[in-house]
């Protein structure tokens, strides 16, 4: 990643990052890349993850920020290098490879998926769900194929998972402002 910024900083806007659109995590990760290592770099949005990676395998863009899924039989088969992970902690996936918020403190983006039911079902019924599910995630044969997808179990409760939604949207709402990124 420090050579990565070096020649961006030895030469501003000559380097590229791909991402899966605008306005896409991936177009998030690289506008965070450019704000906190004080770098300027062009973003070029491609329809998908798969076309972002292929065109970093192409040699039309110099990096690309995205899903673990997509990129990790790159890395495997030595086509791309890892130059960091985006979750707070290093992934089980690609030992070895730091957090990038271990160099840029709050370089953090993750997927996370939640749960929700209808607004006014049971108590009695949200937690048998929440229960029910909590215990599916909570077993051994699942691990395997969440870690496959790059996802690491979190359980939160409802309460929780509200703050969570409510700290993202002013995370997101903040950053995006600040960069200049609208929807299109």
């Amino acid at each position: 990643m420090a050579e990565l910024v070096a020649e961006a900083k030895a030469k501003p806007g000559a380097l590229t990052f791909a991402s899966a659109g605008h306005a896409s995590p991936a177009h998030m990760c690289g506008e965070m890349i450019k704000r906190q290592a004080d770098i300027d770099m062009v973003h070029v949005p491609y329809t998908s993850a798969t076309a972002a990676m292929n065109a970093v395998l192409a040699g039309n863009v110099n990096m690309f920020c995205g899903p673990i899924g997509v990129a990790l039989p790159q890395v495997k088969a030595g086509n791309v290098y890892a130059l960091g992970v985006t979750g707070v902690e290093a992934s089980p996936l690609l030992p070895g490879i730091t957090p990038l918020a271990a160099s840029y403190p709050g370089l953090v983006i993750s997927a996370w998926y939640g749960l929700f039911a209808p607004s006014g079902t049971p108590d009695s019924v949200t937690n048998i769900l929440h229960d029910e599910f909590k215990k599916i995630f909570a077993e051994p044969e699942v691990q395997p194929t969440l870690l496959a997808l790059g996802l690491t179990r979190e359980w939160v409760s409802g309460s929780d998972l509200v703050q969570k939604i409510a700290s993202d949207i002013a995370k997101w709402r903040d950053f995006t402002a600040a960069a200049n990124i609208h929807a299109e």
